[in-house]
């Protein structure tokens, strides 16, 4: 069971990456991935941007370094590759959650943040296959599953790739961040993003995390079949949904606190292996499905009335 209680404050300047807790957690963290060739890290080259050239090194001091003088985000590419087709053998599965922004594109306040991952919590505690760790973050949380000796045989990229797009529906995860060569926190270093302009927070491993490694037969039974919730919230005058092929049943739940009269709504479905359906439930005038055929799109258009999103019309690839 995970336990949301950090005990201690994220934001107290006093937190040190360097601290002797801190460094065998850090540790237990990065050795259970197992990568032969060792871990590879990141950090931005000019932290005052937000879009600046990753410095690149093998030493986790360097990077440490980076993030408590330079005040950089520190990173590490989590299968242990910079390209692609450089990753043969694949450590874990993972994904990102976050609470998102506001209509303005700003972080959400605190409060806001901390009810999102309570709802969260709940989601991962309750998931068949218990996560190896939980890294607790700004804005939300990284969740891995460290594959076994096994797996790791077992795995190929295309299957791999499937379960990711899995993750991320379950958890209603960020379909942006699930790439193979993908870089994620270093836990035990400051969140940044000197370019928000927002008090920096000390990443942590959440209390339940042991890094157990896990089967993905286990993983993959976890997630056939289970109808994923997703949440979305429209803020602009017109928004497009288009989720990662359904490779199940799906349920679209709409947060409207921050929609306008007359904002238009248009999600694009992908149907991959069968036929998939899609309930569009809380948030939509009329809990209404659309039934997608399978390696066929369907689409749905919905305008807001002040309440809810009435559906305007809907197309199906035949």
């Amino acid at each position: 069971m995970f336990k949301m209680e950090l005990g201690f404050n994220p934001y107290d300047k006093k937190n040190e990456a360097f601290d002797s807790y801190n460094l065998d957690r850090r540790a237990n963290f990065l050795n259970s991935f197992k990568l032969a060739a060792g871990h590879i890290f990141c950090y931005n080259g000019d932290p005052r941007r937000k879009i600046s050239s990753m410095k690149h090194t093998s030493r986790l001091d360097e990077v440490l370094d980076a993030n408590i003088a330079n005040n950089a985000d520190s990173y590490f590419y989590v299968n242990g590759g910079r390209k692609q087709y450089a990753i043969n053998t694949i450590s874990c599965c993972f994904v990102d959650i976050d609470a998102g922004r506001d209509s303005s594109g700003n972080y959400l306040p605190s409060k806001e943040v901390m009810k999102f991952k309570q709802d969260a919590l709940d989601t991962i505690n309750n998931f068949a296959v218990k996560p190896s760790w939980v890294v607790d973050t700004r804005n939300g949380y990284q969740i891995y599953w460290i594959l076994d000796d096994e797996s790791r045989t077992l795995i190929n990229k295309t299957t791999w790739n499937g379960i990711q797009k899995k993750l991320v529906n379950y958890f209603g995860g960020d379909a942006r961040a699930i790439k193979i060569n993908q870089i994620y926190r270093v836990p035990y270093t400051w969140w940044r993003k000197c370019w928000e302009k927002k008090a920096p927070y000390f990443t942590s491993i959440l209390t339940g995390s042991t890094g157990q490694s896990i089967n993905v037969k286990d993983l993959i039974s976890a997630l056939n079949g289970q109808p994923a919730t997703v949440t979305i919230v429209p803020n602009a005058s017109r928004t497009f949904v288009i989720p990662a092929d359904l490779t199940g049943a799906l349920s679209l739940v709409a947060t409207v606190s921050q929609s306008q009269d007359c904002d238009e709504l248009v999600c694009v479905f992908k149907a991959s292996g069968a036929n998939r359906v899609v309930t569009f439930s809380t948030g939509f005038a009329s809990a209404g499905t659309l039934t997608v055929l399978s390696g066929k799109s369907g689409s749905v258009s919905f305008v807001f009335n002040g309440t809810a999103f009435v559906e305007k019309c809907r197309a199906l690839e035949a």
